[in-house]
């Protein structure tokens, strides 16, 4: 088991309101969260790092050895929506904070089964040197239209909503959170990233990237420089798992 984490400001931003953290719990086992805030001044960066605080305690108490899959995906539904309630109540109490709020992936390798719970518009994807798959779906205007067929994949790249997203922990008391289990070979690696990486980098530059690099530190490290060549328009965030 492997993990590595890269983060950068990117070219535009004056901070990094993304946050991560991970932790590897055994040789075929680990969890992790990706976050990337949003809301003025330093309100996103607080609501990421909030969120991520949070997670930490809550998976301190992650008894996996003894948890079947249904409890282990009750687990991680449960600290994500205790998270969302302490962002929507420190937003609720402090002006400077109001509105902010945070995408989320929270996940769990467990013997090869991927467990995904998230809000937003960062993204879980399964790689190899053949192919990439994308794990999780937006929540975002641009994918509710591609649902809908009103634009296409191409079409959304360029759209001028690409960015607004329809789920974000701490907005409201209550969220609904998407959940994936996924079967993952040993020879595939974990991607997890922030928009700041996807918004620049399409997946078969993603992919061609993978083929390229020798090992994870360096598949991560090119692809922030990747997304920073490519505009470098917002904080870039990348993990990678490889069991």
């Amino acid at each position: 088991m492997k993990i590595c984490s890269k983060s950068d400001v990117g070219l535009i931003r004056d901070t990094n309101q993304d946050a991560c953290y991970f932790k590897i719990l055994s040789e075929t086992s680990a969890w992790a969260v990706v976050c990337d805030g949003m809301g003025g001044a330093n309100a996103g960066g607080t609501a990421s790092f909030l969120t991520v605080e949070t997670i930490k305690k809550e998976m301190e108490n992650f008894d996996y050895i003894n948890m079947d899959e249904v409890a282990v995906k009750n687990f991680l539904l449960a600290a994500a929506s205790k998270a969302n309630r302490i962002v929507f109540e420190k937003a609720s109490k402090e002006e400077s904070l109001k509105g902010m709020g945070t995408t989320m992936i929270l996940l769990t390798l467990l013997h090869e089964v991927i467990h995904i719970v998230h809000a937003g518009d960062s993204r879980a994807y399964l790689i190899n040197k053949k192919k990439i798959r994308q794990l999780t779906t937006d929540h975002s205007i641009v994918q509710d239209m591609i649902n809908r067929g009103e634009i296409t994949q191409d079409q959304a790249k360029d759209h001028p909503h690409k960015n607004i997203i329809t789920r974000a922990l701490g907005v409201d008391t209550n969220l609904e959170f998407d959940y994936v289990k996924v079967f993952a070979k040993k020879e595939a690696f974990l991607l997890v990233c922030t928009d700041g990486l996807t918004n620049q980098v399409d997946e078969q530059k993603i992919l061609e990237t993978f083929v390229k690099s020798s090992h994870s530190d360096e598949f991560a490290e090119n692809l922030i420089e990747l997304a920073k060549s490519s505009g470098g328009n917002d904080n870039i965030t990348v993990l990678l798992i490889s069991n």
